[in-house]
């Protein structure tokens, strides 16, 4: 215990033991802290490279030549040489977000809509149990001939309110599922963001 009894002694002690070996011990006590915290430095390190790979492409952009913008006639005038069908879709399209934005957080409309597509569903069932019962039997006021399958016009003719609301449930229920699906993605933006 004689490097206890001074500063000078201990100093001495300190260097007998030899540098070396408290550096490696002081290089296995890093070594340690960093396999420990590997994920934290992988981490470091992949944000320090996605930062710089940002800083680059951004140097990139601005040494890059711009794309010439066109005035707001030009680009009026370029959409219509498009086409009346792309010009008609393009309508129907722009129709459509304004009706998705304007309807969106109305739980009224959204429920009105689920419900219409729910009752068209329910007719369109029941329009086709009549049908299929129909089919098999004969329509004494319509067709003298025999049942109904007898005469395919009539068949398809007696099918066609069914098409119709399936097409209305189509609808409806497609209106409804979209509100419902681009309100909960804004509620999720909202909350991520």
């Amino acid at each position: 215990m004689e490097f206890l009894s001074s500063p000078s002694a201990f100093w001495a002690w300190l260097v007998g033991i030899g540098a070396a070996e408290v550096a490696k011990v002081f290089l296995y006590v890093l070594a340690y802290g960093a396999l420990r915290n590997w994920r934290v430095i992988r981490q470091k390190v992949a944000t320090y490279l996605q930062k710089w790979r940002q800083r680059s492409s951004a140097n990139a952009k601005a040494a890059a030549p711009t794309k010439k913008t066109l005035t707001a006639a030009q680009r009026l005038k370029r959409r219509d040489e498009r086409g009346p069908i792309r010009r008609a879709l393009r309508r129907y399209k722009l129709r459509d977000c304004g009706w998705i934005r304007r309807y969106r957080f109305d739980e009224t409309w959204i429920n009105r809509e689920a419900n219409r597509g729910h009752t068209c569903f329910l007719i369109m069932l029941m329009w086709f149990g009549f049908w299929v019962t129909a089919i098999g039997l004969k329509e004494v006021f319509l067709l003298k001939e025999g049942p109904l399958a007898s005469a395919p016009s009539t068949a398809f003719m007696a099918a066609m309110p069914m098409y119709l609301f399936e097409l209305a449930w189509l609808r409806f229920s497609g209106r409804a599922g979209r509100l419902i699906t681009y309100r909960n993605k804004v509620r999720i933006w909202r909350w991520w963001h």
